[in-house]
């Protein structure tokens, strides 16, 4: 009788024991999946932040790459500036005027020959892609 009513007072406290270590091993697992959710996610973030500093680091070679032919177009057009102006300073009325000023000896051909240069220059400083054309 007496193992009975031991039996009958400590049931609830194995049962309580019992769902206490059952909720502690679901709790144990919840915080594992969670865990291995939040290393996956920093693992993704991971390689898009490299692979945008690998595209970042592209970009900027490119542009880098791009300065030269943006000086060279700069000193193109200098020139140009410079060769126009100085025709059009030769070009103002001078009663001996010997020689034909830079912008009369021009024909069409060769003002042609400076626009398809300006463009060329154009196209190889900003390359026309297709969303610059809408």
């Amino acid at each position: 009788m007496v193992s009975q009513q031991v039996l009958w007072a400590t049931s609830p406290v194995i049962l309580s024991l019992g769902l206490n270590l059952v909720n502690r091993q679901r709790e144990l697992i919840a915080i594992k999946n969670k865990l291995e959710q939040k290393i996956a996610l920093e693992d993704l973030n991971n390689r898009r932040l490299n692979h945008l500093e690998m595209q970042f680091t592209q970009w900027q070679g490119e542009q880098e790459a791009q300065v030269p032919r943006g000086q060279a177009f700069s000193q193109r057009l200098e020139a140009l500036e410079h060769h126009l102006a100085q025709g059009l300073n030769h070009s103002s009325p001078t009663p001996a005027a010997t020689s034909p000023s830079p912008v009369e000896t021009l024909d069409s051909d060769g003002i042609k020959q400076l626009m398809a240069e300006v463009q060329t220059l154009l196209a190889s400083i900003h390359p026309q892609t297709p969303d610059d054309s809408i």
